[in-house]
């Protein structure tokens, strides 16, 4: 739920990644859900995406020709757009370890920034509280 709220304050939101992730969710798991198997995202947004280019291909008899590549354009950049982001949530839970630990470490260096920048501060702040920097 975590990972759909943050699908969904992202950018992510555009190709209806987040409403596929919130179907399987409430269809598969109900909303006691935490985890969400890989496959199961996959197969289910495939399934989703192959029912929009049917309701497009059936629909296409009443359109003119600049209609049809309209929406034929439109249809592959979504899935194009659909394809990339689950290659990065795939990306990312195999990752996920590695990540982790990246998080850690980052979390550690601005732990250790953030100490550096205070003393700094305080050595400004006494040095002019004395009268000021002297010239060496």
């Amino acid at each position: 739920k975590a990972f759909i709220f943050y699908l969904s304050r992202s950018n992510m939101a555009a190709t209806n990644l987040v409403d596929v992730l919130q179907k399987i969710v409430e269809r598969e798991q109900g909303e006691k859900a935490r985890t969400l198997p890989l496959h199961l995202l996959i197969s289910s947004a495939v399934e989703d995406e192959y029912q929009k280019l049917q309701a497009l291909v059936e629909g296409g008899t009443a359109m003119t020709a600049d209609a049809k590549r309209r929406k034929l354009i439109e249809y592959a950049s979504t899935v194009a757009l659909l394809s990339a982001k689950l290659a990065a949530v795939v990306r990312w839970s195999t990752n996920q370890r590695v990540l982790q630990e990246v998080a850690k470490e980052k979390q550690v260096l601005l732990i250790q920034d953030l100490c550096y920048r205070q003393s700094a501060d305080r050595m400004v702040k006494y040095h002019t509280s004395q009268g000021g920097f002297r010239a060496p």
